[in-house]
């Protein structure tokens, strides 16, 4: 076991854990990024939920760090059991909206994270492909589209979050709802 795996190893799924103490650690040793990716390959369910919690906050501030592991990052958000780590993915994939070279990779992902059976993935991806469309205005239409498919969904919170999205993409001036953009990349 690394000693990140280790710090990450305390709480359980309804905790961050020592999330923001790894996130703080690897940003100010840059050189850990590749071990906090490993931990997301962790046997141990919270373990990969904190470990994703940490990249999620890495990200924010560091995205281009990040974005050698773009590959690592959609295989995980597409194949994790763990809905904390699909949803901590699915912010980064957002936070990945400044290089244009991926995002075409970037938005066909969040589009099939559309259908995750988790809320907060779904949500996530919502959030996140309203990043992507107010960076990239020619996608708006086939994002908008895409999320006006789940307006009928049964949850309340992806309800109200498509209404949200809806508005936000149907009107250019409109601001991001507090907390939509943890990493302030627009």
């Amino acid at each position: 076991m690394s000693s990140l795996e280790e710090w990450l190893s305390t709480g359980d799924l309804r905790s961050d854990g020592a999330a923001n103490e790894v996130a703080a650690l690897v940003l100010q040793n840059p050189d850990m990024i590749d071990d906090l990716i490993d931990v997301l390959r962790a046997a141990d369910n919270h373990v990969r939920g904190h470990a994703a919690d940490a990249l999620e906050k890495v990200a924010r501030s560091s995205p281009k760090s990040l974005l050698v592991h773009i590959d690592k990052v959609i295989t995980l958000v597409l194949h994790d059991e763990i809905a904390m780590v699909r949803w901590h993915l699915a912010m980064i994939l957002g936070y990945f909206s400044f290089d244009n070279t991926q995002i075409d990779k970037i938005t066909r992902t969040l589009i099939r994270l559309l259908n995750d059976k988790s809320v907060f993935v779904r949500s996530w991806s919502i959030v996140s492909l309203c990043i992507i469309a107010r960076k990239y205005p020619q996608r708006c239409n086939e994002i908008l589209s895409e999320v006006v498919k789940l307006k009928h969904n049964k949850s309340i919170a992806i309800r109200t979050k498509v209404r949200q999205a809806v508005e936000l993409l149907t009107d250019s001036g409109r601001p991001f709802p507090k907390g939509w953009d943890k990493s302030n990349c627009l």
